[in-house]
């Protein structure tokens, strides 16, 4: 099946929400992009995320590579999220977790670039539905 499922979808908002709990007491935002985001998702697609401070990207607040070390210990005392690896060295640092077994998130920091790409895509699936199914025969 290449159409996303609505029970997908529930569970990628259940861990938006769990994500925004569990970085909110640290003054970060959660910020989703991606297919899941623009339209375009497929079944079996993850999750792309970005965290930021809430009060925006300022010289004081730690680098990416600081906040994702400061994230690491709060999804190891999580029961929701498995770390699966954490890539310090990419020019994005990133940190795979496994949510309840079941969605995979990709979880960047400072990673504000492609927001807006996401706001353009899914412009293009909402002037025309037809635009997913292009994008969908593209991807496959």
């Amino acid at each position: 099946e290449v159409v996303i499922t609505k029970a997908e979808f529930k569970i990628a908002r259940t861990c938006l929400k769990e994500l925004e709990s569990l970085f909110g007491e640290m003054g970060w935002k959660v910020r989703p992009f991606g297919s899941l985001c623009n339209g375009f998702a497929m079944h079996g697609s993850d999750l792309d995320v970005t965290c930021c401070h809430n009060d925006g990207d300022k010289d004081g607040f730690p680098t990416a590579l600081q906040m994702l070390e400061q994230a690491l210990p709060l999804f190891q005392a999580s029961e929701k999220f498995k770390i699966v690896d954490a890539i310090k060295a990419a020019m994005v640092p990133i940190i795979k977790v496994n949510f309840q077994q079941v969605l995979d998130v990709d979880l960047s920091f400072k990673n504000t670039g492609p927001l807006p790409n996401t706001q353009l895509l899914r412009a293009y699936y909402e002037l025309d539905p037809r635009v997913r199914e292009l994008v969908v025969m593209v991807k496959l």
